[in-house]
């Protein structure tokens, strides 16, 4: 496994402390007890959890899935998000707690799953996480086979 090294400080950077697209769970806006039960969840898996106050988080970090509640975002910022998301090439899952209260572009719409009440579906979270990470693994293998060398072995 290569070791990324910190480019400002020549540290290198602990393994837990990289985020990627293949095992990175994001949330925004959610209570103290579903971030913990995202956690069990996430740990279970083997995946990583990232917890974030910062809308331009779920833009700027990879992420296999982002687990937002749309009602703490604000409607412009939520509106800027979703356009950001639609301009997205790749795949991506948003799963929302409720419903947004905007209008969903269409690839957000193909993308995107509004679970409702975290705890009470928390089989069907894990299900989709589990999807998810699959689905991962096999595009990170494809693009190995692809790429031989890239994508930190």
């Amino acid at each position: 496994m290569r070791k990324i090294i910190n480019p400002m400080t020549g540290e290198v950077i602990p393994r837990e402390r990289i985020y990627t697209v293949y095992d990175t769970v994001i949330c925004y806006g959610l209570e103290q007890e579903e971030i913990e039960c995202v956690k069990q969840i996430v740990e279970k898996h083997k995946l990583k959890i990232y917890d974030t106050d910062c809308v331009t988080d779920l833009i700027a970090l990879p992420w296999l899935v982002a687990i937002v509640n749309p009602e703490e975002i604000g409607s412009e910022e939520l509106e800027g998000l979703l356009g950001i998301l639609d301009e997205f090439d790749g795949d991506f899952c948003v799963i929302f707690s409720s419903t947004p209260n905007v209008s969903i572009p269409g690839n957000v719409k193909k993308h995107m799953t509004v679970l409702g009440d975290i705890l009470t579906n928390r089989t069907a979270l894990e299900d989709k996480i589990v999807q998810l990470k699959e689905k991962a693994r096999k595009e990170k293998r494809r693009s190995r086979r692809k790429n031989p060398g890239c994508c930190g072995s």
